[in-house]
């Protein structure tokens, strides 16, 4: 903390909030990719009716405010694939970490990620 302490932020960013507009318009530039562990895949949520974006985002919101998540939210599964054939047993350093969300909350984490470089 002494060293680096001054450029660790002490109050949460104020992030506007999220809408069902904002999520769906997110999802729909999501780079199509592997499914999530929530078993949805991104053609299918991008078919959802405003509606089901809209309670999205109130989900969300809410997992926000009370500053948790469901249970099924917090799963990830990782792999190490070895990024070089090296002689000997594989090390940390030559293993490519991937980590596999739910696609419900990459989409949440597109949204605010973007938000905060902004």
């Amino acid at each position: 903390m002494q060293r680096y302490g001054r450029f660790i932020p002490f109050a949460p960013p104020t992030l506007p909030p999220l809408s069902g507009a904002l999520l769906r318009d997110t999802g729909l530039h999501m780079t199509p990719s592997s499914g999530g562990l929530d078993g949805w895949r991104l053609h299918e949520l991008q078919a959802l009716p405003p509606a089901a974006w809209s309670m999205r985002a109130t989900l969300f919101t809410l997992c926000e405010q009370l500053e948790t998540w469901p249970q099924q939210q917090k799963v990830a599964y990782g792999v190490f694939p070895v990024k070089h054939c090296t002689p000997g047993a594989p090390t940390a350093l030559n293993a490519r970490p991937i980590r596999v969300y739910t696609l419900l909350y990459r989409l949440y984490i597109a949204v605010r990620y973007k938000q905060l470089m902004e």
